[in-house]
């Protein structure tokens, strides 16, 4: 993979430090001020990755040390977690009704529980996988907005757009300046084109599954969001850091909040209700919350918003 350089000149970037990920993997910070300078840099890290594979986005409201996934943050080990996330699988795997309405067969296994996984992981079920997308607008959109839980009898999130006082905006402290910025990590994943049209990529060492040919649009959100996502693949040794895919990344993209408020606009194709479909519109989601019965028998839930 080919990593983006520091010594760029593209009109409206400019090339801010190198970020050190925990595991020692650096890579260059760009601030982006102009449409022209995003669409400029994300095409020079695709065309000169053509070679390796795609290049996916993901929209940060801040940098992290390490790009783990929800399954293994805040612990160490992953064997457990792991057994827990696979009894899921199977309940899911073995019961008719959403057999049917997943598509499943009993064709190649190990396919088929990679499909449930990634729509779970899409579904805010915490998995082995990290969400991306192939559209920038949508990595603008969730690095722009931050969830709220909100707790009333049951528990609900909520994306609120991220805005700042002009106060704020004003002041020199370090800490609260990094409040006014979103990040977009650019992530470089090969593409060895043996998907046989199913949208499940299987590689030695990684796994990668568009959702969007993977899953009927019965499951709406990830058609709605080109929704991707994926994880590292081998024997993990029972350590969460075999599941980093820092690794991947080839460069971060830096933009103040505001630019790019102006730049998504208010369009309704980016704003929660078709990002998020409710459960009225998303047959998956609304089947999904119906089944207590299967997730009661495990520690996991299916996120709701509203």
């Amino acid at each position: 993979m080919n990593e983006i350089k520091s010594n760029l000149r593209i009109g409206g970037t400019t090339y801010i430090e190198d970020y050190n990920f925990s595991n020692g993997k650096q890579v260059p910070i760009y601030e982006i001020h102009t449409v022209h300078g995003l669409n400029q840099i994300i095409g020079y890290a695709k065309f000169n990755n053509n070679h390796y594979g795609n290049v996916f986005y993901r929209g940060e409201c801040k940098l992290h040390q390490s790009l783990i996934p929800s399954l293994f943050r805040g612990c160490k080990y992953t064997s457990a977690k792991t057994q827990n996330l696979n009894k899921l699988l199977h309940l899911i795997h073995t019961d008719d009704k959403l057999r049917n309405e997943l598509k499943l067969s009993d064709a190649d296994p190990e396919k088929q529980e990679i499909k449930i996984e990634g729509m779970l992981q899409h579904y805010g079920v915490p998995t082995r996988y990290i969400d991306v997308v192939d559209n920038h607008w949508i990595a603008l959109w969730m690095g722009l907005h931050k969830t709220q839980n909100l707790k009333h009898i049951g528990k609900y999130y909520h994306y609120g757009k991220r805005e700042l006082p002009l106060s704020e905006m004003l002041c020199g402290n370090k800490t609260e300046m990094d409040t006014l910025y979103q990040y977009i990590l650019l992530i470089a994943v090969p593409d060895e084109r043996v998907s046989n049209g199913d949208g499940i990529e299987i590689m030695d060492n990684m796994i990668v599954v568009d959702l969007r040919k993977a899953l009927p649009s019965i499951f709406l959100r990830p058609h709605a969001q080109h929704g991707l996502v994926l994880r590292n693949r081998g024997k993990d040794s029972n350590n969460t850091s075999f599941y980093d895919v820092s690794n991947n990344v080839i460069g971060i993209l830096k933009i103040r909040i505001d630019r790019a408020d102006e730049w998504l606009g208010n369009g309704q194709l980016l704003t929660q209700d078709n990002l998020f479909p409710s459960p009225g519109y998303d047959y998956g989601y609304d089947l999904l919350l119906s089944r207590n019965d299967i997730f009661l028998q495990t520690d996991f839930e299916i996120t709701k918003y509203n």
